[in-house]
């Protein structure tokens, strides 16, 4: 499948960092984007949060994406 993405500045530079940084084609990072959200849509369908722990000062922080929130009060 061929996608053509308009994106904005502040997008494209993410982007660009992001392949910097990660080696990886956009291809390749659009394809991880999008196995992660399929994962975080599944976790909040069955009722979970999505976070990043923090173990040595035993806190977290929960992921705030818009779209996750959309999607759990759509389900509601």
């Amino acid at each position: 499948m061929r996608l053509v993405l308009e994106l904005d500045h502040a997008a494209s530079e993410a982007l660009s960092q992001l392949e910097v940084s990660t080696g990886m084609s956009v291809s390749r990072i659009f394809s991880c984007a999008l196995s992660l959200m399929l994962w975080a849509f599944g976790q909040g369908a069955k009722g979970r949060i999505v976070a990043s722990v923090d173990e040595s000062q035993r806190s977290y922080r929960e992921l705030e994406l818009a779209t996750l929130e959309q999607k759990q009060s759509c389900a509601a």
